[in-house]
């Protein structure tokens, strides 16, 4: 019997969150580095009900047959092989039909000729050269088998499966264990897969990465296109740092990991928090327009802006507070999402306010004084060495 959380999407599968698949040719190895594995599990904080996927060996007939000496009596070891199945497991030569039912007729040696190793050491097989015995060609023993062998990527595999205690971080505990595993090297032959939410995990980080991107560059975009300018959209999404710190620190102090949930909230504050700057970098544009200075000019716009502003941002916050503290079905997934939303709303709203400004003012004056410096340059230009006065005079005054 296995205990496990059910997903935190419905459809994303009931997989073990720490899964490691060991692959290689030899199952008693392959044992061997899955204990290891196991007790690694077992030292790392976090883990909890593990256990190495591997079924309870049975006894089997063991025969090795030593192809020299077969070869001696003019016999190969498929020859053997066939004589040894049909002395041992049989041939269906007839069915006993009965009415409807059809019985197979099997036809092998009895049960204690065929269970007793010593008797089957004694079993004639027939050659060119006439009856030898088993024992005379081949080594009879009666030792453990596995049950069952399973494979991945066309290699023997065991797998070694933990659980997650109450507040562990699945990415801590993966890095955690992909550490100790790189400082072990396995034999030659073998390797290690990580499967399960490791995989998940990974593959979710990866998406998570490019959808940033995408995103950050779809926001510049059309901020460039709105306001017709290179500058003031990176001073607008200055912002977006501010955010992740404050989503981050939500979920420290909630005691939230960075899950999947997590990260869609991140990305959707990547559109909430610039509306705060927009509106700022838009009031203080109008009163330059006007003719105001850019002091004065974001000295009018804060006061103006700061009322919806402040509306929007508590009005998502407190609208995701419900979301935030839900314990139903999908809390798990719903709640990181509204936690980080809300810290990082309220670490924007509050940061903006003072950041952008600063920003905003330092590229507006630096982009003045630039100007200034290119008018000055054009009103008084340098008189090369080798011209003359004349080249200077404008036309008229050179010709009267």
């Amino acid at each position: 019997m296995s205990i496990s959380d059910p997903p935190a999407i419905e459809g994303l599968g009931d997989f073990f969150p720490i899964m490691v698949r060991i692959t290689g040719p030899d199952l008693k190895v392959l044992n061997e580095q899955g204990k290891w594995i196991a007790e690694t599990l077992r030292q790392i904080p976090g883990t909890v009900d593990i256990k190495i996927e591997s079924n309870p060996p049975k006894p089997e007939l063991a025969i090795a047959v030593d192809r020299t000496r077969a070869a001696d009596l003019g016999l190969s070891a498929g020859q053997i092989a066939t004589q040894l199945r049909l002395a041992i497991d049989g041939e269906v030569p007839a069915k006993l039909r009965e009415g409807k039912d059809e019985t197979d007729i099997r036809v092998r040696l009895s049960e204690r000729d065929r269970k007793d190793p010593d008797r089957v050491r004694g079993m004639d097989l027939f050659s060119p050269r006439g009856a030898r015995q088993v024992a005379d060609v081949a080594q009879v023993s009666l030792q453990d088998g596995p049950s069952v062998i399973e494979h991945e990527n066309r290699e023997r595999q065991i797998a070694v499966f933990s659980q997650l205690g109450t507040g562990a971080a699945l990415g801590e505990v993966a890095q955690k264990l992909k550490a100790a595993v790189a400082r072990h090297p396995l034999p030659a032959g073998y390797s290690v897969i990580y499967d399960g939410q490791m995989k998940t995990f990974n593959e979710q980080n990866e998406a998570f990465s490019a959808a940033f991107g995408l995103a950050f560059i779809f926001i510049f975009m059309v901020l460039a296109s709105q306001f017709e300018s290179l500058k003031h959209p990176f001073t607008i999404m200055v912002s977006l740092p501010l955010a992740l710190i404050g989503a981050r620190l939500a979920l420290l102090l909630a005691g939230k990991n960075l899950s999947l949930g997590a990260m869609i909230g991140v990305i959707l504050l990547m559109g909430l928090v610039t509306k705060n700057a927009i509106l700022l970098v838009d009031g203080a544009l109008q009163h330059i327009r006007e003719g105001d200075p850019v002091d004065l000019a974001l000295l009018k716009a804060g006061p103006r802006r700061l009322r919806p502003i402040l509306m929007t941002s508590f009005a998502m916050a407190i609208g995701m507070v419900p979301t935030a503290i839900g314990t139903g079905t999908g809390s798990e997934f719903r709640s990181p999402m509204a936690i980080a939303v809300i810290g990082g709303v309220i670490t924007s709203t509050a940061l903006t306010l003072l950041v952008v400004p600063v920003i905003f003012a330092g590229i507006e004056k630096m982009q003045l004084r630039g100007i200034v410096a290119r008018l000055r340059g054009r009103a008084v230009a340098p008189v090369p060495l080798h011209s003359t006065v004349a080249e200077h005079v404008p036309a008229k005054a050179a010709n009267g």
